[in-house]
C-alpha cells in the first residue's frame, strides 16, 4: 500500500513478515556561489560578442523549391513611427555584429514587438 500522505509504503504478503518504508526528509545546507563568480561562468560560456558569421562549409546548402511556387503576396502591415525606429536600430546592431547579413530575397517574414519587463523591445519574427 502506498500512502502519500505520511510519504510511506507498506508491503503486506499473507504468511510473512509485513515491510514498511518511510521517506524522511534531511534538508542539506544550499551551495552558495557568489555572483562574481557566476558572471565570470557565463562569460566563459557565452561570450559579449561573435567574431562574425561562421565560416564557408564545404558543402553549400541550399532550398530547392519546386518550380511552381512563388512568394507569397500580402500587403505589409503598418508599423508605428516608434517601432520602425526599433526596427531600424536592432538590424543595424545586428549586422554591425555579423549575426545577419544584407539581402535582396523576393521571401519575408512580418516583424512584431514584444516589450519585456524592463521596458526595451523584443524583436520577434514570424517564419510559418
Amino acid at each position: 500500500m502506498l500512502n502519500c500522505n505520511t510519504k510511506s509504503v507498506t508491503l503486506e504478503i499473507p504468511g510473512r513478515e509485513k515491510l514498511e518504508w518511510e521517506w524522511v526528509y534531511k534538508p542539506k545546507p544550499a551551495k552558495i556561489i557568489s555572483s562574481v563568480r557566476a558572471r565570470k561562468l557565463v562569460g566563459e560560456v557565452f561570450p559579449t560578442y561573435l567574431p562574425g558569421m561562421p565560416p564557408d562549409r564545404d558543402i553549400d546548402f541550399c532550398i530547392d523549391f519546386e518550380p511552381s511556387t512563388h512568394p507569397i503576396s500580402i500587403h505589409l502591415y503598418r508599423m508605428a513611427p516608434a517601432d520602425l525606429r526599433e526596427l531600424k536600430a536592432q538590424i543595424q546592431e545586428l549586422l554591425d555584429k555579423g549575426f545577419i547579413r544584407p539581402s535582396a530575397s523576393p521571401w519575408g517574414a512580418p516583424v512584431l514587438f514584444v516589450k519585456k519587463n524592463d521596458g526595451s523591445m523584443r524583436m520577434s519574427i514570424d517564419y510559418r
